[in-house]
């Protein structure tokens, strides 16, 4: 008989609090390894005030958010120890949005799992249906993952220092792409040419998302990196003045890697070279680094749809 987990009892599974909270209830399947778990997803929701103005959309992040969440959970639930982390996302696909008003129902399925890490699937609908996301991932664990900072502030890899002025500023970016608190991440544009834009994101332990994501840890939640990697190609897509007035979407992330997590203090140097760029379609590599010390790779693809009135 499968059994149905609210709360209280889901705080003692998953370590992520409000505003990063993205699960409603988790239903344990009869067979091993099978998990159902829903999300409302409310007009309420904090971030639709900057994803996007006008135009509400639930972040795709955020639905692999959901999903690394319940993850989370049934990694517990099967016994594994520690706090789980993702590791690498194989393959996500993004097929249609979550809008304010749906509800997201998260199918998921864990092939291995260990004391330290899991292999997991995972597909996300709405409640009418249709698929919105198709996931496989990894998760570890933080005990396994050194990220304590050993300097004030990391020197940069030498072909980051030569890029001394800012190209574009908080105000820039903010008038080149529609997102806005609190789902703006990009901070500073200090390299644009040739498919090719290097961005800076720094972490601070005063945004909410790192303060709740694994208390009493704060460490950048996975979904908003991947997201910040997503906004600067976005601005380099966007600069480009056939693309005015259209918004920027995910179409997939594949073979994203994360070697350790960002925490309050780091500067992240964000580099992004795109290999395919067409009126509609843009894909790309993205490294993500703090100081010489890479954090993260990921390869990832966005649409440009135009901006609703």
């Amino acid at each position: 008989m499968s059994k149905i987990i609210s709360y209280p009892e889901l705080f003692d599974l998953i370590p992520q609090r409000f505003p990063a909270l993205l699960v409603d209830r988790i239903e344990v399947g009869e067979e091993t390894g099978k998990y159902r778990a829903l999300k409302n997803v409310t007009v309420n929701e904090h971030y639709f005030v900057g994803h996007f103005p006008n135009n509400p959309i639930m972040p795709g992040v955020l639905q692999l958010a959901a999903v690394s969440q319940v993850a989370s959970a049934a990694f517990k639930l099967e016994g594994g120890k520690g706090t789980p982390w993702v590791r690498k996302i194989n393959k996500m696909r993004f097929k249609n949005p979550v809008l304010p008003g749906d509800q997201l129902i998260i199918e998921l399925s864990i092939s291995e799992v260990s004391e330290k890490s899991a292999e997991l699937s995972a597909t996300a609908k709405n409640g009418h249906g249709k698929v919105c996301s198709i996931v496989t991932l990894t998760l570890g664990t933080l005990e396994c993952t050194p990220f304590e900072p050993t300097t004030l502030i990391p020197e940069p890899l030498p072909e980051f220092a030569e890029y001394k002025e800012k190209v574009m500023d908080t105000n820039a970016i903010s008038a080149s792409i529609p997102h806005r608190f609190p789902f703006q991440f990009i901070d500073n544009v200090i390299h644009m040419e040739d498919m090719h834009i290097v961005g800076e994101k720094l972490v601070s332990i005063n945004e909410p998302y790192s303060q709740n994501y694994i208390p009493p840890s704060p460490v950048l939640p996975i979904s908003v990196l991947t997201e910040t990697c997503a906004q600067l190609g976005c601005v380099y897509m966007l600069a480009q003045p056939e693309n005015k007035n259209k918004i920027g979407l995910f179409v997939s992330i594949e073979d994203a890697e994360f070697f350790r997590p960002a925490v309050p203090g780091d500067l992240l140097t964000i580099d992004f070279k795109l290999d395919f760029l067409k009126s509609r379609l843009g894909r790309g590599i993205c490294k993500v680094y703090c100081g010489s010390e890479p954090l993260a790779e990921l390869a990832m693809a966005f649409a440009l749809v135009e901006k609703e009135a």
